[in-house]
């Protein structure tokens, strides 16, 4: 059936030995936070990126590293897994970098 965005997050930590709690509302209180920045500087390889609608925490991508802006999460409005340019114009990229709340870093 597939894997949603905190399963995949949850996924990708349990394989280096790091738990988080299965819901994207929960992982939010792991870890330590991050400063946001409008153009992902600060952000490294694996830091969680927090997202919100209609007021709560509801989805949770992973920044892939380096400065192209790129995350790796689970949407179904993506069909599934895979890569995306969180700065980029794409329309439910703009929705989606305007909906970011919070970065964690849990390592």
């Amino acid at each position: 059936m597939g894997i949603d965005c905190s399963g995949l997050s949850q996924a990708v930590y349990a394989a280096r030995g790091i738990p988080l709690l299965r819901d994207s509302d929960q992982q939010f209180g792991q870890g330590r936070e991050v400063p946001l920045s409008p153009d992902g500087a600060g952000y490294e390889a694996g830091d969680l990126l927090f997202f919100t609608e209609r007021g709560r925490v509801s989805h949770v991508a992973l920044w892939s590293g380096g400065s192209a802006g790129r995350i790796v999460h689970a949407a179904l409005s993506r069909g599934g897994v895979g890569g995306d340019d969180l700065f980029g114009g794409e329309p439910r990229m703009v929705k989606l970098r305007a909906n970011l709340v919070g970065v964690r870093r849990c390592v």
